[in-house]
């Protein structure tokens, strides 16, 4: 988000602390309170060991909270115009409140002592006062030093128009000026303690130029990334959801408090179609520890185990098309395509794997037409790109019922090292307006 350049126990209580309507759970590590004025977005983290809220709160775009992005692009309902520093981002809820001030509100709300529930709608961050036809729900509850969220977008636009995939937040996590080191590992030897990258990118005017992005993108191979002080102790964000990031700082960096703008920011995050009705939901975990203390939990209990997956059972699994439209939401045990140009393209997530550890893959599907091939294509981890030098062909059975094909790729000269991604061309000069039907694209064989 580039939003922010604009200016106990179970109780309900209003914080003469912090100032703020928080609902708080805490366990003998850890503080978490969520703003019951602003969606219940997190806005207090704090170590018992080291106490101070980790998280900013400087307006109402920055917090740790939920934000999705669709069209269009500008997104100008109801006769409003967006703010025109924001004209670019189009139609984006986000959990807190708007640019202006006004913020999301609470339908429901409860908190056990373990577990806290939020349901709101929120608004849009671009728009003056503009709730958003979705609703945001988030369950939060505390194990150790670690925040385990589920977060769940529930839309019901008028708009049923069908838009391009966009990059979602899963979430947004914005910390204090004082963890500002951006850490995470980006090689091809994941959890053999290969040396982090640190990503250095400031952003301290608050111009954006056209072109310009103020984070830095990367893979994670490991899965996590983490804002951290001098003496390498923060905030880590893993995700199961995705191996990618945004993340980077604003304003001056190793000082300044909640309300402060300096301010570092993380985001897990993957291209989706958010479609006008979906029931979209994701996981994710915060961590509060030293940089070495993260690291070892994601080792020790989720590991590297990334490689390509999709059983379309009732969602996308984070796919995407090209060259082709699905029949839209819900999804229910197979996605079918509509060509819209020759050779429709499904591209997975971003993923991590060796070759060797995968040397087959498997699609199960069901076309009619002329096509006789498939295409199978690849990332590799120094070129993110698929290429045709990079492809292996398979035979189809165009007559209408679904089969298995299970292609060996361990035959293709280039498929070999570390690889970051899968694309599926199912059929191969087809016709527009062809119907291609598909349960599964998965290094398991379905039969």
């Amino acid at each position: 988000m580039w939003k922010w350049l604009s200016l106990f126990g179970f109780l309900l209580m209003s914080s003469s602390v912090y100032g703020e309507n928080l609902s708080i759970i805490e366990n003998d590590s850890i503080r978490l309170g969520v703003d019951l004025d602003l969606g219940g977005s997190i806005t207090l983290l704090e170590s018992k060991e080291k106490p101070g809220n980790l998280i900013n709160s400087h307006d109402w775009g920055r917090q740790v909270q939920m934000s999705f992005y669709s069209g269009p692009v500008p997104y100008k309902p109801n006769g409003k115009s967006p703010n025109s520093t924001w004209m670019g981002i189009g139609w984006n809820p986000i959990q807190s409140g708007d640019y202006k001030g006004f913020q999301s509100k609470i339908l429901e709300h409860s908190n056990d002592g373990k577990e806290i529930y939020v349901k709101c709608i929120p608004m849009h961050w671009p728009l003056d006062n503009e709730p958003a036809q979705c609703i945001f729900e988030s369950w939060l509850h505390l194990e150790g030093n670690r925040v385990h969220a589920r977060a769940r977008m529930i839309n019901h636009r008028e708009d049923k128009t069908r838009y391009a995939p966009r990059a979602q937040e899963l979430p947004a996590v914005y910390t204090n000026g004082p963890y500002y080191k951006v850490m995470s590992y980006t090689g091809k030897e994941p959890f053999t303690d290969g040396d982090l990258e640190r990503f250095t990118k400031v952003w301290t005017n608050e111009k954006l130029e056209e072109g310009f992005s103020p984070w830095s993108y990367w893979v994670a191979t490991e899965g996590w990334a983490a804002l951290v002080n001098d003496e390498d102790w923060g905030l880590g964000v893993w995700s199961p959801e995705t191996l990618e990031y945004n993340g980077g700082f604003f304003g001056k960096t190793g000082v300044g408090g909640p309300k402060d703008a300096s301010t570092g920011y993380l985001a897990p995050r993957t291209k989706e179609i958010i479609d006008y009705n979906i029931d979209y939901d994701y996981q994710y975990v915060l961590i509060v520890d030293s940089l070495q203390a993260i690291r070892d939990w994601v080792k020790q209990n989720h590991g590297t185990d990334r490689k390509p997956d999709y059983i379309f059972k009732s969602d996308r699994q984070h796919c995407v098309y090209r060259g082709a439209e699905d029949q839209g939401w819900p999804i229910e045990g197979e996605i079918r395509l509509t060509a819209s140009q020759k050779n429709p393209l499904v591209i997975g997530p971003t993923e991590f794997w060796k070759a060797e550890e995968m040397p087959t893959i498997s699609i199960d599907m069901a076309y009619q037409g002329d096509s006789k091939k498939g295409r199978i294509l690849w990332k590799t981890f120094e070129d993110q790109s698929f290429k045709e030098e990079r492809s292996f062909d398979f035979e189809i059975h165009p007559d209408g019922e679904f089969h298995t094909y299970t292609v060996d790729l361990s035959e293709h000269p280039e498929y070999r090292g570390a690889l970051l991604g899968v694309g599926v061309h199912p059929a191969l000069n087809v016709k527009e307006g062809e119907t291609i039907r598909i349960r599964s694209i998965s290094y398991r064989s379905t039969k």
